[in-house]
C-alpha cells in the first residue's frame, strides 16, 4: 500500500506538467499566430509599397518622357534659330558686299569727274 500515496504523488506530478506543458503549448501557438498575423500585415504593406513604388516608377517614366519631348523641340528651335542666324549672317555679307561696290563706284565716279575738272 505505501506504492499507491508514491503513485498518486507522481501522477500528480505528472499531471502538473503535462498542465504547464499545456499553458506553454497555447502561449507558444498564440505568438506563432502573432508572427504569422505580422508577417501577412508585413506582406500586405511590402505589396503596397511596391504598387506605390510601380507607380511612382510609371509618373517619373511619363515625365522623362516629357522632358524628352521638350528637349527634342528645344533642339530643333534651336536649330532653326541657327539657321536663321546663318541665313542672316549671309544676308548682311550680300549686303556688305553691296556697299564695298557702291562705295568702289562712288569712288570711281568720283576720280572721273575729278579728272574731267582738271
Amino acid at each position: 500500500m505505501t506504492e499507491a500515496p508514491r503513485l498518486e504523488a507522481a501522477l500528480l506530478a505528472l499531471t502538473q506538467s503535462v498542465q504547464t506543458l499545456i499553458e506553454e503549448t497555447r502561449v507558444t501557438n498564440n505568438n506563432l499566430n502573432s508572427l504569422v498575423e505580422h508577417l501577412y500585415t508585413r506582406n500586405d504593406v511590402v505589396a503596397n509599397d511596391v504598387v506605390d513604388i510601380k507607380n511612382e516608377l510609371y509618373e517619373f517614366k511619363e515625365v522623362f518622357k516629357q522632358q524628352a519631348l521638350t528637349a527634342d523641340r528645344y533642339a530643333n528651335a534651336a536649330q532653326a534659330q541657327a539657321l536663321a542666324a546663318q541665313a542672316q549672317a549671309e544676308s548682311v555679307k550680300v549686303q556688305s558686299d553691296t556697299a564695298k561696290t557702291q562705295a568702289d563706284n562712288i569712288r570711281l565716279m568720283i576720280e572721273m569727274l575729278n579728272r574731267k575738272q582738271a
